[in-house]
Formats: structure tokens, C-alpha cells, sequence
């Protein structure tokens, strides 16, 4: 608010907290996929040669192919055949089907652009089926992934607000600082959840931090610049008119229009609470002890 600290420490902040929720999903994920490895059993193949015999029915229409898909198809099942081929003991498994389904998705289904219906539905079918058949014979890897997926997804919601390391500074702090509105451009509270979870990962100031730069302008903003303006022009009029009056609320409007000034006042607010939450209930039992104030009920939790 004052101006001490660089405003970049907010936006600093949130990334660094950030990276720890992502190290911590990460740590999770692998503590989880600890169950997974160790499930020795041999899976079977069944709903996964039905996806490719369901991919072979959208490729090829009555013996005619669509040229675009054949090569998209033709990796899919190669992979599924290699998976085949190689040592049951390690690929049959449960980790192996989930190593299975990482190749898919980083060969395959990840490089296509969301564009390609087609080409993604086949790919996505073949991952799924892969995914439903380790999750039908282990039942923890379907616990292990909706957790990921949930961490993954708030992560994602994160770096769009936050941007990644080295991306642009003014863009997310603009998207922090929107944290102190509650309208449509904060998703109406959205964002100040998103802010809480980053708080609760290792940034407990940030809300402080995002509050002081919103108090830091000592001008009045927006609609309330206009106001005080308003309340000025209203004022010389009044003045030249010969009535000195309404120039004696200027100060006042000015002050109450004034981040800076709200702020400062909110922060001695606060101190004074924080003093008499500390000595002011000492200080009256003591008076109502010595007979100077009545004997009024003071409730132990100091809040009545």
C-alpha cells in the first residue's frame, strides 16, 4: 500500500505457491501409483481390441478409407500390438497398461489439435478403453487418477490467472488484483477461491499483499474520481453563487474516494483492535474489580 515492497512480490508469491501445490500433487500421485505397481496381475486385452475394431469401422467405410485417419489409426495399432509382444510380466500390469495409455496420450491423442474431431475421437477411445480396463482390475488406480485429474485441473485454472515463470507480470497481476471486485470478470468469486487455495499452498499473505496494492493509489478510481469531480463542480457553483458552504465536504469527499486514505484508516483500524483485543478487557474487568464501572456481565469470549 505504501509502496515498500515491489508489486511483483504478489504475482512472485502466488507463483512460487503454485509450484508447490503442483510438487505436492506430484508427491501424491506417486505415493498413490505405489498401489498400482505393486499389483502384479496380468490384464487382458478384450475392451481394448474392441476400441480398435471400432476405430477400423470409423477409418474405413465399406472398404473405402479416409485417407487422413489410415496414418492416425495405423500408430494406434502399433502400439497395441508392440504392448502385445512384449514381457506380460511388466506390460501386462496394471503400470504397464498405465505406461500404455501415457504413450497414447503423448504420441497420439496429444498432438492432435481440437480441430480434428475425427482423428481425436479415435485416439480417445483407444485411451479410454486402456484407462476403463486397468481401472475395472485395480480398483485404487481410479482413486489415484480422479485425484490427479482434480489437482491437474486446479493447476491449469491456476496458470491461467497466474501465468507461468518468466510469462508477463502485468497480466496476472491485473487478474490478482481483480480478486478485490466481485463481478463478471472474476468469475464472481472465482478467482478469490483460486487466491485462497494459492494462500493455503504457501503465499498466507497474498490476500493482505493483493489488498494493500489495490489501496496503494492516493486518487480517487473509476466511478469514484467521477463522483469527487462531480461533488467539486457542485461546489464552485455553489460558491460562485455565494454560498461557501458545500466547499467545507470537499476534503471529506476526497478523503472517502481516496484508496490510500481508506486504506491507511482500515490499517489503524486494525491496530486499534488488535491493542484493545489485547488490553482492553484486562483494563475494564480491573475497573468493574475497583468499583469504577458497573457491575456489567463481561462474556469471557469478549465478543458480547
Amino acid at each position: 500500500m505504501r509502496g515498500v515492497a515491489p508489486i511483483d512480490e504478489i504475482v512472485d508469491d502466488a507463483r512460487a505457491a503454485a509450484a508447490h501445490m503442483k510438487g505436492q500433487g506430484q508427491a501424491a500421485y506417486q505415493r498413490e501409483m505405489a498401489a498400482t505397481r505393486a499389483n502384479t496381475t496380468q490384464l487382458n486385452f478384450n475392451d481394448i481390441d474392441a476400441a480398435v475394431n471400432r476405430i477400423d469401422n470409423i477409418v474405413t467405410f465399406h472398404g473405402r478409407p479416409r485417407a487422413e485417419l489410415v496414418p492416425i489409426r495405423d500408430r494406434l495399432v502399433d502400439l497395441v500390438n508392440e504392448w502385445k509382444g512384449r514381457d506380460p510380466a511388466h506390460f501386462h500390469t496394471p503400470e504397464g497398461f498405465d505406461e500404455l495409455k501415457k504413450v497414447i496420450y503423448e504420441d497420439v491423442l496429444g498432438t492432435l489439435p481440437y480441430e480434428n474431431k475425427a482423428a481425436r475421437k479415435i485416439a480417445g477411445d483407444l485411451y479410454g478403453a486402456v484407462k476403463g480396463t486397468i481401472v475395472k482390475q485395480d480398483p485404487t488406480y481410479a482413486r489415484t487418477m480422479a485425484n490427479y485429474e482434480r489437482h491437474s485441473t486446479a493447476l491449469r485454472e491456476l496458470e491461467s490467472m497466474i501465468g507461468r515463470p518468466g510469462t508477463n507480470v502485468d497480466a496476472a497481476l491485473r487478474r490478482l488484483t481483480s480478486v478485490m471486485r466481485n463481478n463478471v470478470n472474476t468469475n464472481f468469486g472465482k478467482r478469490a477461491a483460486m487466491v485462497e487455495q494459492l494462500q493455503q499452498a504457501g503465499a498466507p499473505q497474498l490476500t493482505n499483499k493483493i489488498a494493500g496494492a489495490s489501496l496503494s493509489s492516493a486518487e480517487p478510481r473509476g466511478l469514484a474520481k467521477g463522483a469527487a469531480g462531480v461533488e467539486l463542480y457542485h461546489a464552485l457553483g455553489e460558491l460562485a453563487g455565494g454560498n461557501p458552504l458545500p466547499l467545507a465536504k470537499i476534503p471529506l469527499t476526497l478523503a472517502a474516494g481516496s484508496p490510500r486514505l481508506v486504506g491507511e484508516g482500515s490499517h489503524a483500524l486494525g491496530v486499534a483492535q488488535r491493542y484493545m483485543d489485547q488490553y482492553g478487557y484486562r483494563a475494564l474487568e480491573g475497573l468493574r474489580q475497583t468499583g469504577r464501572v458497573p457491575r456489567l456481565y463481561v462474556s469471557p469470549n469478549r465478543d458480547q
